[in-house]
């Protein structure tokens, strides 16, 4: 039998416990603040693309939310490692982080959870808080199913695929919830959900809690590769007459995200699982691009 490639991706190393302190750059990664950016980026594209009046309270609500939800998880990740659980995607920088520091982590999401759940039920609208409690429901489920579920059973899979609807749903959810329109919007938003069940792909196989074989990544690169032709199509082509010239940046960035997925996948034996985790989420704030470009 010939000897396998150092760069094939099925014949990486199994992650193993990080050594030595964390670069400078993963921090934002260990605190959790990278997803909420996420959420609150494409928040503000969406709003943008479809005039919707998103205000301050309504990204502030979302941040806390998104950060609630997954510090929640690695809480519950930090637990495993307590216990002695040997699963490769525990052994990286941001969950033995949170295995140190759990009982501070533990207070501040008290803390947190009780400012967002305050701002949400005073600032927040009839329609988006009630959209929002739907989200916060689709939430507990995902818990139960996926991540910690009843009875000590077997989580049930698709966890990645479910997260990123869940997680559109809720970085969406102001502009949505009390939307009037006919259905653009529908391309957009799967776009942008497939973008982000691609990214928890993409890193659940980096760290060695899904297949790492050629054809598994082949297939995550061919999927970055086609949801961008997709919105490259939409953002070009248009959907009707009156809405793609208000929706075309909103398919540009989504399209820019959807290459630099495909890119960063292909590349994958070139980085290291952190650099990668980092770059997945960096990815998707292309958002920002418009933003960046308007400030220089």
């Amino acid at each position: 039998m010939a000897e396998p490639s150092e760069t094939d991706p099925a014949h990486e190393s199994q992650p193993r416990p990080p050594q030595g302190r964390a670069p400078w750059w993963l921090w934002p990664n260990m605190v959790g603040v990278d997803a909420p950016l996420v959420a609150i980026a494409w928040l503000g594209a969406f709003a943008a693309a479809f005039s919707a009046p998103v205000k301050m309270p309504h990204y502030l609500v979302l941040f806390f939310c998104v950060w609630c939800l997954y510090t929640a998880d690695r809480l519950l990740d930090a637990a495993k490692l307590r216990a002695g659980d040997p699963s490769p995607g525990l052994q990286t920088h941001r969950h033995h982080f949170m295995r140190r520091h759990s009982r501070l982590f533990a207070a501040l999401w008290f803390f947190l959870a009780f400012i967002g759940g305050l701002l949400a039920i005073t600032q927040l609208e009839r329609p988006v808080f009630g959209a929002g409690l739907i989200v916060f429901v689709g939430a507990g489920a995902y818990f139960l199913t996926f991540v910690a579920p009843l009875g000590n059973k077997k989580p049930l899979p698709g966890k990645e695929l479910a997260g990123g609807i869940l997680f559109a749903a809720g970085s969406t959810v102001p502009v949505f919830a009390d939307y009037s329109g006919k259905l653009p919007m529908v391309p957009a938003f799967a776009i942008y959900a497939a973008l982000c069940g691609l990214n928890l792909l993409m890193i659940a196989a980096r760290e060695g809690d899904l297949p790492t074989h050629r054809k598994f990544s082949a297939f995550l690169v061919a999927l970055g590769v086609a949801l961008g032709l997709t919105a490259a199509g939409f953002a070009i082509l248009g959907t009707n007459a009156v809405t793609a010239p208000a929706l075309r940046p909103l398919y540009f960035v989504e399209a820019l995200a959807a290459a630099a997925l495909a890119i960063l996948q292909a590349a994958r034996p070139a980085t290291t699982r952190d650099a990668f985790r980092v770059l997945a989420d960096v990815a998707l704030l292309t958002p920002l691009i418009p933003v960046a470009m308007v400030l220089g």
